[in-house]
């Protein structure tokens, strides 16, 4: 599937106007050019030079902050220099094998965008960590989101938040953990989400007993033009029964979830994460909930979020609308 089909672009919220022309030409044609890939250097290198050395002034940072046991359960903590209390508080559960830091061979500043775009913005954003790769749980990054809520809602006023303002905004794999873990009850336990709205970007969810007709992602690792398309980072997982990916299906639990959720990707990402927004979205609305949808034109997997913080304000500015509306 190349694009959404004319039912589901009707039924998606598509975040246009003049906006749409922030993203650089350059950079525009050379996204164009990789295709509906996930190119996560060859990307950042692209929107390395949007940034500056300023991306922090009037941010306040507190870094590796744990949240569990385990090394890989630390957290970021970004919040405006000046004083204040009661602001919103979000947090972002970044993609690829759950690391809040993506690095790269030139010092990209990322996830650090993600959270100054927030800070910037009046929010205090919580840059998380999950634990994802062979030999993890099939629920540990969901649990590892749960966590982090856990600890927001305990922490929140020493940062400047309310804890009882609290958004989560996953992206690519941030987004499938974050989907576990809002649909599943049980992972939750008795408090339930406990947050205001949820942000999926991205991501691909198990919505089974629902099925997709596009092909798997192909992700590209970096380096000299040309390279060779493969698997997801950390290689594909190990194959599950059938019947236990069913019995883990996110949907039942998503149907029943009483709180605004975003659904977003965009234009260029791998047909199944648009996909992914479609079928969701109408599923969805069947049970009667209000899901918006949006596909935000000309970005790409990467540039979705990577972008953020940036002159380029075309995949942010609408995850801003939404979390606006929603507190």
């Amino acid at each position: 599937m190349k694009v959404l089909s004319a039912a589901g672009m009707a039924a998606a919220a598509l975040w246009a106007g003049s906006a749409a022309a922030q993203i650089p030409a350059d950079v525009q044609a050379k996204m164009r050019q990789m295709g509906r890939v996930v190119a996560p250097v060859d990307t950042a290198r692209l929107y390395r030079p949007l940034f500056d050395a300023r991306l922090l002034d009037g941010v306040t940072v507190v870094r590796d902050v744990s949240f569990g046991a385990d090394p890989k359960q630390v957290l970021n903590v970004y919040k405006p220099a000046a004083a204040g209390a009661g602001r919103p508080v979000l947090v972002f559960v970044p993609g690829g094998m759950g690391a809040k830091q993506m690095g790269g061979p030139e010092g990209e500043p990322f996830y650090d965008n993600v959270g100054a775009w927030g800070a910037k913005n009046g929010m205090v954003v919580i840059n998380t960590q999950f634990r994802a790769g062979p030999g993890v749980a099939w629920d540990a990054g969901a649990r590892d989101v749960g966590a982090t809520i856990a600890w927001a809602r305990a922490h929140a006023r020493e940062h400047g938040g309310d804890p009882d303002r609290i958004f989560v905004f996953g992206q690519s794999n941030g987004a499938t953990q974050t989907a576990t873990w809002l649909g599943h009850p049980e992972i939750q336990g008795a408090g339930g989400p406990g947050v205001k709205a949820a942000v999926l970007m991205g991501g691909a969810w198990n919505i089974l007993p629902l099925r997709l007709a596009s092909p798997a992602p192909r992700f590209i690792a970096g380096g000299p033009p040309g390279p060779a398309p493969g698997g997801p980072p950390g290689g594909a997982p190990p194959p599950v029964d059938p019947a236990v990916m069913l019995q883990r299906s996110n949907l039942p639990g998503l149907k029943s979830l009483d709180i605004p959720v975003l659904l977003i990707a965009a234009e260029l990402d791998p047909e199944e994460r648009t996909e992914m927004v479609e079928v969701l979205g109408a599923e969805l609305r069947k049970a009667g909930k209000a899901p918006e949808t949006v596909i935000i034109p000309g970005h790409s997997h990467m540039s979705e979020i990577l972008s953020f913080g940036s002159a380029d304000d075309t995949a942010s500015a609408p995850v801003l609308r939404f979390l606006r509306a929603a507190r």
